[in-house]
């Protein structure tokens, strides 16, 4: 598939209209300070921006139209943005210049400015992508009253390739008092690394919604067969690249951001109730996880470096903690919390935990998409049957596709999410840190000591205060001082 932003030679133009001093219409808000925010974005992205305010039809028709389509030129990406009123009439969307007057005689399409008139000289100059944004002002009763529909109507794409369209509302919907909110998502969007035209519409549509109390829903339709990319996406590790600190000494995995569906699989017949409603879950930010749980010797060397003179008490299989290469157990949480920010880092949330668990594959019941044997996962004790009876050194058994060890089974692993019956009813979508305050902390991912058909699921959440069973991770965040910790990546 072609990725249009690559193209060497072709050039990137913009064009801002915005119209608020009518003269025979009400006025809508003032947008200028959001427009000049969008037109600060489209040039850090590589437009050359044409902004112009209240401008009737005669001067979009004689000299603003024909200069900007004169820099044109062939596989060109164009971008037009116009708010105002706007009215239906005969299939076709019309812009509003300041001197319409709904009184005054003529045709409408001599008296507005049409859209379809607009894609038509686009698509003539083989422009690549035509991205067509509208935010609307509220309508005018007089302009209502002269509309053959209500808001806009469907864009015409019959005869039109390579076009994007965003509308501040649903064709065929009144249009809702909420001025700005296209604009305003449209620009924070534009400000994001790595997003295709795609990801725009869909994040656009998503903020608008958010930002309006879902009063009001975005229009987008594409047609664009490549990818077309306004910051191009930054190149970076790849999912599960392995990268060992010079602090702790232990082995970090690169885990790329992304959205999952988090909670209780549909065919999962187990799930408890804290596991529900399954819900999505978008984690913005790439991070570096430990490959494994902490172990022995990591913990040691955080006591001599801080001067901790108490070891945790070891379990009843390794009193003196001989078992070096085995996760650290039986430490609070308030000192897994402390060895992670020693070591550069945190606890992970309990999204990202189970964001990393599942290894970018959908609505697994357990790990590996099987129910887990003993070939994969140390569980039950001695019926586990898995050469353990109790925790098994780290990197025993398979990693997941991000390349991350015992993720289910071994131990119990600490998040830095407050435990809650209901977390998952009013989570937010973008990074859930968890409830403000809770009387335990959430672990997840079961131990050497649990029933693999309960326990062992990726959804399963529990409190707790610690043990024999529980023991922990860390994340990174990908930043330049995890760069000086695990080296050039």
């Amino acid at each position: 598939m072609a990725t249009l932003a690559q193209t060497t030679d072709a050039k990137r133009h913009a064009l801002l209209i915005a119209n608020r001093n009518y003269k025979s219409l009400a006025r809508p808000a003032d947008m200028r300070q959001s427009v000049l925010a969008l037109e600060k974005a489209l040039r850090e992205t590589g437009f050359s921006v044409t902004r112009v305010e209240d401008v009737t039809v005669d001067r979009i028709i004689s000299d603003i139209e024909p200069a900007f389509m004169k820099s044109v030129k062939p596989g060109d990406a164009c971008f037009f943005y116009y708010f105002g009123h706007a009215i239906q009439w005969n299939q076709d969307n019309f812009l509003l210049p300041i001197d319409y007057n709904p009184g005054d005689a003529g045709d409408i399409s001599q008296k507005a400015y049409s859209l379809t008139r607009l894609q038509q000289l686009l698509n003539d100059k083989k422009a690549a992508p035509k991205i067509i944004a509208l935010e609307l002002a509220p309508p005018d009763p007089a302009v209502m009253a002269q509309a053959t529909g209500v808001g806009l109507t469907n864009p015409d794409v019959s005869d039109t390739s390579d076009v994007l369209f965003l509308f501040s509302h649903v064709p065929n919907q009144i249009v809702a008092e909420n001025q700005g909110a296209l604009t305003t998502a449209l620009t924070d969007t534009l400000n994001k690394q790595g997003l295709d035209l795609n990801d725009v519409m869909q994040n656009v549509q998503r903020e608008v919604a958010k930002s309006t109390s879902q009063q009001q829903r975005a229009f987008a339709f594409s047609n664009v067969p490549d990818t077309f990319y306004f910051r191009d996406p930054v190149v970076g590790p790849e999912a599960g690249m392995q990268r060992t600190s010079r602090k702790d000494r232990q082995d970090y995995v690169f885990v790329p951001a992304g959205t999952f569906t988090m909670g209780c699989v549909p065919s999962d017949t187990r799930c408890e109730d804290v596991e529900k409603p399954q819900h999505e879950v978008r984690i913005t930010k790439s991070f570096w996880m430990g490959a494994t749980e902490v172990n022995v010797t990591a913990w040691e060397r955080f006591m001599d470096s801080t001067g901790r003179k108490k070891m945790p008490e070891g379990p009843f299989w390794d009193t003196k903690r001989k078992l070096k290469d085995h996760p650290m157990t039986s430490m609070p949480w308030e000192e897994a919390q402390a060895f992670c920010e020693w070591s550069g880092g945190r606890l992970p949330t309990e999204a990202e935990w189970e964001y990393a668990a599942r290894g970018g594959e959908a609505n697994q019941v357990w790990p590996h998409n099987t129910q887990n044997s003993r070939e994969k996962a140390n569980f039950a004790g001695k019926k586990g049957n898995d050469r353990f009876d109790n925790t098994s050194p780290v990197k025993q058994f398979d990693p997941n596709p991000f390349r991350l060890f015992d993720m289910s089974g071994n131990v119990w692993e600490w998040c830095s999410d407050w435990f809650s019956e209901t977390a998952f009813r009013s989570s937010d979508k973008d990074d859930p840190k968890g409830p403000a305050a809770g009387k335990q902390h959430v672990v997840r991912g079961g131990s050497w000591f649990s029933d693999a058909n309960e326990h062992l699921r990726i959804s399963i959440r529990k409190p707790n205060t610690g043990g024999n069973i529980v023991g922990f991770r860390c994340v990174l965040e990908d930043s330049p001082a995890t760069k000086k910790l695990l080296g050039d990546y």
